[in-house]
């Protein structure tokens, strides 16, 4: 699904249409990013 999300959410028309979401999507992602690189650092 996230896939699909990101290039809506950080097409420019759409962050000014939809600033909060956006906001709320960039946090997610960062965090996402910081895990799975988190988990890459540390294989089982």
């Amino acid at each position: 699904a996230w896939m699909y999300l990101e290039p809506i959410f950080t097409a420019e028309d759409i962050s000014k249409q939809l600033p909060v979401e956006s906001k709320k999507f960039n946090s997610m992602e960062r965090t996402w990013r910081t895990i799975i690189k988190a988990a890459e650092e540390t294989p089982l």
